[in-house]
This record gives C-alpha cells, structure tokens and sequence, in this order.
C-alpha cells in the first residue's frame, strides 16, 4: 500500500469525525472493497481497528467464508469478530436481513 494514502485516509476520516475515533469498527463482507477498507483503516489508525462480519446463515459456505476473512485479518494483526444472525425468517429473507442491518 502507497505510503501516502494511509494518511489521506486519516485525513479524510477526521474531516467526518473531528473527534479521532479511540476505535473504529469496521464491516467486512470479504469482498475486495471491504478488505481494501479495512486494510486502509488498519494503516491510518494502527491498532484501533476492528473488523466485524455478519453471517446471515443464509448459506451453508457462510461461516467458513466469514472464518477464512478473520483468519486472513489475523495474520495482518487486525482484530475480526464474527457476528451470528439466529434470526433468519423463512420467507422475505433480504428484507429482513437488510431490516436488520439498519
């Protein structure tokens, strides 16, 4: 990662929280846009990261997904907490996973 863009990142952050964060979560999905997220938050504010990732239990290959993301945020020394939705309804699945989301 470009030395530089740590700091823009901080910078960026601050204009939105002019109060430095003590701690910023931050919602991995394992996708690359959620990664980079992550990545960039963990180089700007180094050691005031967490990562968290929800699974929905809507697919069996879930929890291993979300597994194989804390263990990848691990050898990075970034913190993953892995957050269980038990409240899956059994038909209006989106809407309701969005619903909870909010």
């Amino acid at each position: 990662m470009a030395d530089g863009l740590p700091s823009v990142f901080a910078h960026a952050l601050s204009r939105l929280l002019p109060t430095p964060p003590e701690h910023l979560a931050v919602a991995v999905s394992g996708g690359s846009d959620s990664l980079a997220l992550v990545l960039l938050a963990h180089a700007a504010l180094p050691g005031r990261v967490t990562a968290l990732t929800v699974d929905h239990g809507l697919r069996r290959e879930a929890a291993e997904e979300a597994w194989q993301v804390g263990r990848w945020l691990a050898m990075r020394g970034i913190p993953h907490h892995i957050l269980r939705w038990d409240a899956a309804p059994a038909t209006g699945i989106q809407e309701a996973a969005r619903a909870a989301m909010l």
